[in-house]
């Protein structure tokens, strides 16, 4: 059965003239980001995501989104006081926290000195970041994405996927393939399949048989007693 859709992960969406006049070593707090919502974009779960949350050990977020929500839902209906509204503070921190992926950054290119600037590394808020691939659509927005140095050769691994690495390919083919890692996707249960034996049966019927040979008219011989053989198992598929 296909799993309910995850919450949204927030990532920061930067202009690139932003880090270059920052001399390629940003310091932009969450809020801030927030506050500017060109700064940060909100996206569905993607095979990119789930391999980020699974290195930060954070593979149950969704459980977490889930318990605050609810607990804002409760204290949004109580009466407005001083300590409700600090809870209802903190309790929102802490869901933009759980949902901010700091792990994974989109970059607008305002220019192809900032692009070849970029892929030589920079920084945002202290981390560290390469280049990982460019999307089709991003592509065509100017927009490339980056991973933190910590997860990079791990994800790198992943994508090559045990790969002949020494076999030539045409790059722009094999990125866009390797950046459907970054398609919005929900993952489904491993199939499990069972291996049975044939069940053959064999019964005797009276039959006609029709007979083409060589182009002739066809020839209909009644048989009695004819021996059926047949594999009752030929076919079947198992669903679960």
């Amino acid at each position: 059965m296909i799993r309910e859709q995850s919450c949204h992960k927030f990532i920061y969406k930067l202009q690139s003239k932003h880090l270059a006049k920052a001399d390629w070593n940003l310091t932009l707090s969450l809020s801030a980001a927030l506050n500017n919502k060109n700064d940060v974009v909100a996206t569905g779960d993607s095979q990119l995501l789930r391999w980020i949350m699974e290195l930060n050990g954070n593979e149950d977020i969704d459980s977490k989104v889930i318990s605050i929500k609810q607990k804002l839902k409760i204290l949004r209906k109580m009466e407005r006081c001083e300590e409700a509204k600090k809870q209802i503070k903190e309790l929102y921190k802490s869901l933009y926290d759980l949902q901010y992926q700091k792990d994974c950054i989109y970059l607008i290119m305002n220019s192809s000195k900032d692009y070849y600037r970029a892929n030589k590394g920079f920084s945002v808020n202290g981390t560290r970041y390469r280049r990982l691939l460019g999307t089709n659509g991003g592509v065509k927005k100017s927009t490339i994405t980056y991973v933190s140095e910590r997860i990079y050769d791990e994800i790198k691994k992943r994508m090559d996927n045990d790969r002949d690495l020494n076999k030539r390919l045409i790059p722009a083919k094999l990125e866009a393939y390797q950046a459907l890692i970054c398609s919005g996707s929900i993952p489904v249960s491993m199939p499990r399949i069972v291996i049975v034996k044939d069940c053959n049966v064999s019964w005797k019927e009276d039959v006609i048989l029709i007979q083409d040979k060589d182009g002739a008219e066809p020839e209909m011989i009644y048989e009695k007693d004819y021996e059926i053989d047949y594999c009752d198992s030929d076919g079947y598929g198992s669903y679960s």
